[in-house]
């Protein structure tokens, strides 16, 4: 595949969000588009696509850290309700 083809998809994935995208294809179809500015369009897809990967990554990191914080959570609730379970058990203990 090449840049052209590449920005292509991009493009036509895009142009259902981004207005813009669908002039860029009418250009790039069109040979509008010179070298460098197909290049510039390929490194700004590409940090895009990157910083998109990149923030999945760091959501999808947190979600996982937010389990476990709840679980320790849940832990820690759980231990103290058994200890308190305890204590009472040994006050009626004493009692009988």
């Amino acid at each position: 595949m090449n840049k052209k083809d590449y920005i292509w998809q991009v493009l036509e994935k895009l142009s259902t969000y981004r207005p813009i995208a669908r002039w860029l294809k009418v250009l790039l179809k069109e040979d509008k588009l010179s070298d460098d500015q197909i290049n510039w369009l390929l490194s700004v897809f590409e940090h895009a696509i990157s910083e998109a990967s990149d923030k999945i990554e760091k959501e999808k990191l947190q979600k996982w850290i937010d389990v476990i914080k709840k679980i320790r959570s849940l832990e820690e609730d759980k231990t103290k309700q058994d200890v308190k379970d305890i204590q009472e058990l040994d006050k009626m203990l004493e009692n009988i």
